[in-house]
């Protein structure tokens, strides 16, 4: 008796593994999603430092809205700060490399 495993998305999507793991996110769109989810880790960093000022008792903030903030601040911030140093890097080696090659 042979035993034949099919996967959800084999059956549903006509997709394999093999198939998934083979599509690659472009690297614009990876860009903008890493970018609108720091940024949306933002908004809700804000709004719930903003909530806890509201909720009573009024005017403290409970320090686990304090350590929310700081996460999402810490998210957002290794976010921006990795995307930044690595289009700085990779434009220091596209520099470097084209001073290298003979002009023509």
């Amino acid at each position: 008796m042979k035993v034949i495993v099919v996967s959800f998305y084999e059956v549903k999507y006509g997709y394999t593994f093999a198939k998934l793991n083979a599509k690659v996110m472009r690297s614009d769109k990876k860009d903008s999603v890493a970018t609108w989810s720091a940024v949306g880790m933002l908004a809700f960093g804000v709004g719930i430092t903003t909530a806890g000022f509201i909720i009573p008792p009024s005017g403290e903030i409970h320090d686990s809205v304090l350590w929310v903030l700081g996460q999402t601040l810490l998210y957002s911030g290794s976010i921006f700060g990795i995307t930044l140093y690595t289009n700085h890097k990779l434009g220091e080696i596209e520099e470097t490399i084209a001073n290298r090659l003979p002009k023509k």
